[in-house]
């Protein structure tokens, strides 16, 4: 089933499910911006995903600059002949060999995942190749052909990548992969690094340097006095850092998280007026503790520069000190200036195994050349931080707690704790519309769910399948039952809305049934499409999912059943 569906007309609703209507001869094309495969059976969906800030520079294309030729194309020049959004596209015309255009450079970093989308309208063939150069300008981290596009048409490319070699010098390319001589128009290229949308973890966490937990000082940890290290990261195969120690507070007044090495300061808000988005912890045995994101913490602080005398090319490696560095094991240490290992600037390691002076670090002996000149080139992490986040407990607010933490959450957990970062737009506790086209057979899972564990406050909305074949529309405390049985394995519309007095379901644009909308308040649980309380998946086809931020009329529901009934009648 394709993700196209065809529009009369584009409704006006304010959806925060990201969705936009596409001019097209003929009616326009409704596409879905969420990843969900709606031919196969089986989908689920955790959280929301959010997008850093553009990193290709004029993507809309309505500078005629930036793009350059890849090749030699016969024409690389804006054109309006053929727009997507705005007045201009870029277009580029091949005599049958691989030719097309190349953005500008722009940064990237190692391990980050980073989106591609790019709108094609190919005006003589069906396919189109894409290339992404990774940062250090070393091999395209994507070299991939993308086919079956429909010609005379606009056309969403989207693709996802992870970058290996991060750096100033990537680019992004679009080409015709030596197709026949023909023209294709661009519009509307962006890479940008995926923010949230999948949980960021960091797994192996024990608290204290050395021994048992410090339970007198974990609590009030702060980056001084208090260590909780995780295992060395791979810095041979080109990560910026080693050794990750990370800093949290659960004391109410001074909430924060910081994780070395991963900068968090993207998310913060401002405390008190602004906070997008809000934390999930939770300790080995699966309790949580969660708040939402206030203001950026303090950085990473760095001691005095010490000098060292050479780093040997082994695995691992070893570094020799100049006397009176005062350096011990279990210090991280970061390096900066060498003038033979170059490879090493940048990076944070873990000292061990020291004899006097000398210390082991990482494998070094993939790198150029050993450390003969030293200097002043090694500097001790004094304060953890790399912009770690404050932790507030509203939404909006500046008070430093967590909004909630789980009975028996093990606040000293040498097995390590793990954490995600959400979206708060999804924290909705007033007027809602939730929703999807639905075919399946399954009575056990959510169509879409914002519930979670009702022992840190009341659960707040379940749209789900089950009861007997039926839909049960499930807000707080009170609930409503469908009076339509529809797990039958045919396409259904099935619509849930609030608008902060009653709460109403509808299957096929009919009315369920109705009931009192009670209170609810904000939770951790990410909004999830295709979820099983038993762990497991809805077994579904899913299309067209919505969300909106107020209750939209039975007629616009109605509304909405009519247009993509035809699409969904099998």
């Amino acid at each position: 089933m394709s993700m196209r569906r065809i529009l009369r007309r584009r409704p006006s609703y304010d959806l925060q499910a990201y969705t936009r209507a596409v001019k097209r001869t003929g009616g326009a094309n409704l596409i879905d911006h969420w990843p969900f495969d709606d031919t196969s059976g089986v989908l689920a969906r955790s959280g929301v995903e959010t997008l850093g800030s553009e990193l290709v520079t004029n993507g809309t294309m309505e500078a005629d600059a930036n793009w350059s030729n890849w090749n030699t194309p016969t024409t690389n020049e804006q054109s309006n002949t053929q727009v997507h959004i705005g007045t201009y596209s870029r277009k580029f015309t091949v005599d049958a060999t691989s030719e097309g255009i190349v953005s500008d450079t722009f940064t990237t970093a190692t391990g980050t995942l980073y989106k591609i989308t790019a709108w094609v309208y190919p005006d003589d063939a069906t396919i189109i190749s894409i290339g992404a150069r990774n940062g250090a300008d070393a091999a395209f981290i994507v070299d991939e052909l993308k086919g079956g596009l429909i010609q005379d048409a606009w056309n969403e490319i989207v693709h996802y990548y992870t970058e290996t070699a991060g750096g100033a010098g990537a680019y992004f390319v679009l080409n015709s992969h030596a197709a026949s001589a023909g023209s294709w128009y661009i519009d509307d290229v962006s890479v940008r690094a995926v923010l949230t949308g999948e949980p960021l973890t960091i797994t192996g966490a024990t608290l204290g340097q050395a021994g048992p937990p410090q339970l007198g000082r974990s609590l009030s940890f702060d980056g001084n006095n208090d260590v909780v290290t995780a295992p060395k990261k791979d810095d041979e195969t080109g990560a910026t850092w080693g050794a990750a120690n990370h800093g949290l507070s659960l004391v109410d007044g001074t909430a924060f998280l910081r994780v070395q090495g991963v900068d968090l300061s993207g998310f913060a808000g401002v405390e008190g007026s602004s906070t997008g988005y809000y934390v999930a912890l939770h300790d080995s045995a699966g309790k949580t503790a969660w708040g939402y994101v206030g203001a950026a913490d303090a950085a990473q602080a760095l001691g005095t520069a010490k000098g060292l005398t050479g780093i040997t090319k082994a695995n691992p490696g070893v570094v020799t000190f100049n006397a009176g560095h005062g350096y011990s094991n279990g210090m991280l240490i970061k390096f900066s200036g060498l003038t033979e290992m170059t490879e090493l600037n940048g990076k944070y390691c873990t000292l061990a195994g020291n004899v006097g002076d000398t210390f082991t670090i990482v494998n070094t002996s993939a790198y150029g050349a050993a450390e003969t000149t030293g200097g002043n080139c090694a500097q001790q992490v004094t304060h953890v931080g790399t912009d770690g986040i404050h932790i507030v407990s509203a939404r909006n607010g500046a008070t430093r707690n967590w909004a909630g933490i789980e009975a028996s959450f093990n606040y000293n957990d040498a097995a390590g704790y793990t954490f995600e970062i959400y979206s708060s737009r999804y924290q909705i506790t007033g007027a809602l519309t939730v929703g999807a086209w639905v075919k399946t057979t399954d009575g056990a899972g959510e169509i879409c769910t914002k519930a979670t564990n009702a022992s840190l406050g009341p659960r707040q909305w379940r749209l789900a399948a089950g009861w007997t074949n039926q839909i049960a529309w499930i807000y707080g405390t009170n609930f409503i039952l469908s009076t339509t049985t529809c797990i039958d394995g045919k396409w259904h519309f099935i619509v849930a809305t609030g608008d902060g007095t009653t709460i109403s379901l509808f299957i096929d644009g009919i009315l369920q049934g109705t009931a009192a909308q009670v209170g609810v308040t904000d939770q951790y649980s990410p909004l999830q499409f295709g979820f099983a309380a038993n762990g497991g998946y809805l077994q579904a086809n899913l299309a067209h999912p919505v969300i909106c931020n107020r209750a939209l009329s039975a007629t616009e529901i109605r509304e909405l059943y009519t247009i993509g009934r035809r699409a969904h009648s099998g």
